[in-house]
């Protein structure tokens, strides 16, 4: 694998710095941020992927930065630091995690990185929707107290028999507690993860091996979740230049449904196209646009985790400088669900552009 890179000089402190005098455009632009972001947490309560109490202490953060930044200020953190703040969860690595939140990224330590990672990727802690890039898994973070907050939901399996998740007991995790019913009318059942930060630390093992296994693990279990994932450099998240229909730094990886006969299909697809890279030196090429390949699904779906790595790899960053985002498998081409499919995709469309518009005219 690539050789890591050193940890971005941002980053050492755990926290970023203060940006100064932000100006009203920026404010006004994170307000329009901040409004989505409530409406996303309100959707994922009502739908039951969090619980009550995660979701109290969310609206109430996003409350407190409404306020202050209604005030023409852009708070030295998005939250008072003593208050618990949504974050999007990056990449854990050499025992280290990425955190992202309004304002930037943090790098922190923590303290149990193996039960993080295992955590993550399994559909079973909150997303929140993103302009461009399907679903991101987020978390609280308490600055001050230096603590992670993540909330996971658990099978019935698990409340009846504890025995049967590694988890169960540990005395940084509640037990599960009833909320309201999914769409199948199934109970759900939520418990809390507690993580504890310190500043990031130097490292002698190769971030990109933890990196590379958690990638191979997802690419194994979502065609079961009728997932694929998008691994992004977080450095310019959800920017699109002009006129250019996807991020300048990606990597897409699923098991996707092809035409009736023909069955399914393993597609990679990246960009820019990675060099003098393994694996992508044998692939052409394009004259522009995405570089694209495929293979039956019959291959070991876990080899994408490896040539995903190594795409990112190549763009030069570190591995904290990566996010997952995670998507639904659209239905098989040419089928009525894919009609369907379609209609509701540009309703989505339709009502984000005049979202859009209705920010700019605020």
């Amino acid at each position: 694998m690539t050789n890591p890179t050193d940890i971005p000089m941002n980053w050492q402190d755990g926290a970023q710095t203060t940006p100064e005098a932000p100006s009203q455009e920026d404010i006004n632009a994170a307000l329009e941020i901040l409004d989505q972001n409530y409406a996303e947490i309100e959707a994922a309560y009502n739908s039951g992927e969090i619980d009550q109490e995660t979701y109290d202490k969310l609206s109430e953060a996003v409350k407190t930065m409404r306020e202050k930044m209604e005030r023409g200020e852009m708070p030295e953190l998005p939250f008072n630091p003593n208050e618990p703040m949504p974050v999007v969860l990056g990449m854990v690595a050499a025992h280290m995690v990425s955190i992202f939140s309004a304002i930037g990224g943090s790098l922190w330590t923590v303290d149990d990185p193996e039960r993080l990672s295992d955590i993550m990727g399994r559909n079973s802690i909150p997303r929140t929707l993103t302009p461009a890039s399907g679903l991101r898994e987020i978390g609280l973070l308490t600055p001050a107290a230096g603590t992670l907050m993540v909330a996971e939901r658990v099978s019935k399996e698990v409340v009846d028999d504890p025995s049967k998740d590694r988890w169960s007991g540990h005395p940084d995790v509640t037990q599960p507690m009833q909320g309201d019913k999914d769409a199948e009318g199934e109970d759900i059942y939520m418990r809390t993860h507690t993580f504890h930060l310190s500043d990031p630390e130097e490292t002698e093992d190769n971030p990109w091996e933890d990196v590379e296994a958690f990638l191979r693990r997802i690419a194994s279990e979502n065609p079961t979740r009728g997932q694929y994932a998008i691994v992004e450099k977080a450095s310019d998240l959800d920017q699109k230049p002009a006129g250019q229909e996807h991020p300048d730094h990606y990597v897409l990886f699923g098991i996707f449904h092809t035409d009736e006969d023909d069955g399914d299909q393993i597609v990679i697809e990246t960009f820019p196209h990675p060099e003098d890279a393994q694996f992508w030196d044998t692939v052409d090429k394009p004259v522009s646009g995405p570089t694209i390949v495929a293979a039956d699904s019959s291959t070991d779906p876990a080899e994408q985790g490896s040539i995903a790595t190594v795409a990112a790899a190549s763009w030069g960053t570190n591995p904290w400088d990566l996010v997952v985002s995670y998507a639904p498998v659209p239905p098989r081409p040419g089928t009525p669900e894919a009609e369907e499919w379609q209609k509701a995709m540009d309703a989505a469309a339709e009502a984000a552009r005049q979202a859009a518009e209705q920010g700019n005219q605020a």
